[in-house]
């Protein structure tokens, strides 16, 4: 198979996160921790930072209190 380019793995680390948000994976509040989610899709943290930059610009993802992303909504898709 060939390799994904950094835009096609990017944009499947982002709808992999968007789908754990909408089916409950990822509760409301949980908190993003790049290095478990990292290992958890086999990727380096460079595009999961990406895909995570992605859910902050559409609303499923912000800071929360102190280091870190939460998550924040359950984002209609």
């Amino acid at each position: 198979a060939p390799l994904e380019s950094k835009n096609d793995l990017q944009l499947r680390l982002t709808r992999q996160l968007l789908k754990m948000v909408a089916d409950g994976t990822l509760e409301t509040g949980a908190h993003l921790r790049e290095v478990e989610l990292a290992e958890m899709f086999g990727v380096s943290r460079s595009p999961l930072r990406a895909a995570l930059s992605q859910l902050v610009g559409l609303s499923a993802a912000g800071k929360g209190e102190g280091r870190g992303l939460r998550v924040i909504a359950d984002p209609k898709i």
